[in-house]
């Protein structure tokens, strides 16, 4: 019984390592306003658990509503105007997740920030929070944390 116990848990790890979400050639942003807290726990997930290569994102978004568009490499959220992208540079990888929402940005990004934190608890990383208004009272906001 020992035995099986422990091939079952090597596949089930084996499975995880592989999972990613599913691709698409013609994914992109819905116009649904994202909620801050999806938004501060997927940049968790995706960028802050991953650090600092984040070669992780892939299997930590598999089972999160996001598809990855083919071409770009970016993951966007089915439902939300939410997208995240890990971006290779020549001084290193970053991870940067935008999302456009209503509503007053301090709220936004106090709902933004205690999402993440809960997320990934304990965690300290040095992030760029920047925002800009758009179209139709919505607000652009990009978080991004690079390789440490």
């Amino acid at each position: 019984m020992r035995r099986a116990l422990t091939i079952l848990a090597a596949s089930t790890l084996l499975l995880s390592a592989c999972a990613q979400p599913p691709v698409s050639a013609t994914a992109g942003p819905s116009t649904a306003p994202a909620s801050p807290v999806t938004a501060g726990t997927l940049f968790a997930k995706g960028c802050l658990q991953q650090l600092p290569s984040f070669s992780g994102t892939p299997a930590a978004l598999s089972t999160e509503p996001v598809t990855q568009r083919e071409s770009s490499g970016t993951y966007y959220h089915n439902s939300q105007n939410l997208s995240l992208k890990v971006v290779q540079t020549s001084e290193g990888p970053y991870c940067s997740v935008v999302f456009g929402t209503t509503g007053n940005s301090d709220q936004v990004i106090n709902a933004f920030g205690t999402a993440a934190s809960q997320a990934a608890p304990g965690l300290q990383a040095n992030l760029i929070l920047d925002f800009v208004p758009g179209p139709d009272n919505t607000t652009y906001y990009n978080a991004r944390v690079n390789a440490q």
